[in-house]
């Protein structure tokens, strides 16, 4: 699918984050392509980071299928929401696993939890994937950051 910028008149305005029959728009199709300038063209003029498709995934979703790390990273620079779960139940960080994007997770694992990691030295980010005993481990380093 072709995408593109559309000038208007300046009193004219233009919904940069209207969808296509897929519910995808030029902020998430620039994303799946690696396309940065185009992104960063469209947050200078509102586009909405948060907006889903009709999956349910966001543009940091479409940044990580997309394999485009520019747009990952412009992406976690904005209010870009880390925990939405698209319609096959997968996080962005979730796909970072499925898509290899190692250099991805690593990122968000510093964004989502800079200083917690669990007893096998990895970040907990995945609640199904956690013991039990992780996540209490989680809970009272939350509370008790020294370990007492």
């Amino acid at each position: 699918m072709a995408y593109g910028i559309i000038l208007a008149p300046r009193k004219q305005l233009v919904n940069v984050s209207q969808g296509d029959n897929d519910g995808m728009t030029p902020l998430h199709w620039a994303c799946y392509n690696g396309q940065s300038a185009v992104l960063q063209c469209h947050l200078r003029h509102g586009a909405d980071v948060a907006v889903l498709d009709s999956t349910l995934r966001t543009a940091l979703h479409w940044a990580v299928v997309g394999g485009s790390v520019d747009c990952f990273i412009i992406l976690l620079d904005q209010e870009v929401p880390l925990h939405q779960i698209d319609k096959r139940g997968s996080t962005a960080y979730r796909l970072t696993r499925e898509m290899r994007c190692h250099n991805m997770r690593q990122m968000l694992d510093q964004r989502l939890h800079p200083t917690t990691l669990s007893s096998r030295g990895r970040f907990m980010l995945e609640p199904e994937e956690q013991t039990v005993l992780e996540c209490l481990a989680q809970v009272h380093f939350q509370h008790d950051p020294k370990g007492r």
